[in-house]
């Protein structure tokens, strides 16, 4: 039995696995414990949108009528929703999604990708400023970058040195902060989003536009619920554009394991979340946002879950 691989050219240089489709139905809500009943409160659900890895078979529907759509800095589009909240009573949204979301791998030879002068000016204006999750001008992280990838050039090395590094250096562990990249790679450890402010703050460090993407996911069975979700990185090569990397396995983490995350995407995310961070409505955090203020006193307890139902298969 023989087997041929194409690796001519493409610009679209990936292919899609088995097609899953499932229904997802996520909410958030701000319950107000009292005592005072002057609260008020405001939500941001980021809406998400067709990609090369998903398709919306069923549109968003959401639980209530009186929401505005916005857009950021970023592009990123949300729906939001704001009201008082009395005590003991809560504000919340909630919509119910149909997907269809397929593996999606991408195959790009190194030597396909463009030197960094290539990427298009409005990418990296937009791609390479700093932000308070990053300081790449920190002497730390311009000392740690130079010990990764030396005197690289190429975009593709870049990005995988970087990948590479995260993966054997540095732990995955969920310690309950969001700490900026200096202090995460200097401890050694972080969550998800920890991995991801790192490994952004290096590439643009080193003159690769990078951003972050973030969604539900389906844990386990695939009837779940999720209240933890995950980020990972996109990085642009050009000329293929954004490419999704994810550092976040940690150490120890097998040759596999880099390979694998580099370039791939599972079919268990519901991507609803694309920004380059420090946006006006959604900071530095993924999925929805929210603010509330108050006079007098009160407890705001902050919850958000999705949960997942398969689909019968067409």
């Amino acid at each position: 039995m023989l087997y041929a691989l194409d690796i001519a050219f493409n610009v679209q240089p990936f292919y899609l696995g088995e097609a899953h489709r499932r229904e997802v139905c996520f909410t958030h809500a701000l319950f107000n414990r009292g005592p005072s009943s002057d609260v008020q409160g405001k939500l941001y659900f980021c809406v998400g949108e067709d990609d090369f890895h998903q398709k919306i078979i069923k549109p968003l529907v959401f639980d209530r009528t009186d929401i505005v759509f916005k857009s950021d800095n970023w592009g990123q589009k949300f729906a939001v929703v704001e009201g008082s909240i009395p005590a003991q009573k809560s504000l919340s949204l909630g919509y119910t999604v149909q997907v269809e979301t397929r593996d999606l791998n991408y195959f790009i030879m190194p030597e396909w990708v463009l030197p960094l002068e290539k990427i298009p000016a409005e990418i990296r204006d937009k791609y390479l400023v700093d932000g308070h999750k990053l300081q790449i001008r920190d002497p730390y992280i311009r000392q740690l970058l130079k010990t990764i990838i030396g005197d690289e050039k190429s975009p593709f090395w870049i990005a995988y040195k970087i990948h590479r590094w995260l993966h054997l250096n540095i732990e995955y562990q969920r310690t309950g902060g969001w700490n900026a990249a200096p202090t995460v790679l200097k401890r050694g450890n972080g969550s998800c989003s920890e991995f991801t402010f790192s490994f952004i703050a290096l590439a643009r460090a080193a003159g690769l536009p990078a951003r972050y993407e973030a969604g539900l996911v389906v844990r386990g069975d695939e009837g779940s619920i999720d209240d933890v979700f995950h980020r990972w990185v996109q990085v642009y090569l050009p000329p293929f554009g954004w490419v999704a990397v994810d550092p976040s396995r940690g150490k120890p983490a097998s040759a596999i394991d880099v390979a694998l995350s580099f370039g791939s995407l599972s079919e268990r995310f519901f991507i609803t979340t694309h920004s380059g961070g420090d946006s006006p409505l959604l900071g530095w955090t993924y999925n929805y946002n929210s603010f509330y203020e108050f006079s007098g006193k009160a407890v705001i307890e902050n919850r958000a879950e999705a949960k997942w139902y398969p689909l019968q298969k067409q």
